[in-house]
């Protein structure tokens, strides 16, 4: 695994754990994971 994509990772990680989601996010998150993240957009 190259360097930028572990550092990306934790970086994403960070962000999700500094604000826990809400409802707004939680439904935007199951729709990528649904849908893909072109369409929950």
């Amino acid at each position: 695994m190259p360097v930028e994509t572990y550092l990306l990772y934790l970086a994403a990680v960070a962000v999700f754990f500094a604000t826990p989601p809400d409802t707004s996010q939680l439904l935007i998150i199951s729709n990528a994971i649904r849908h893909g993240p072109r369409r929950s957009l």
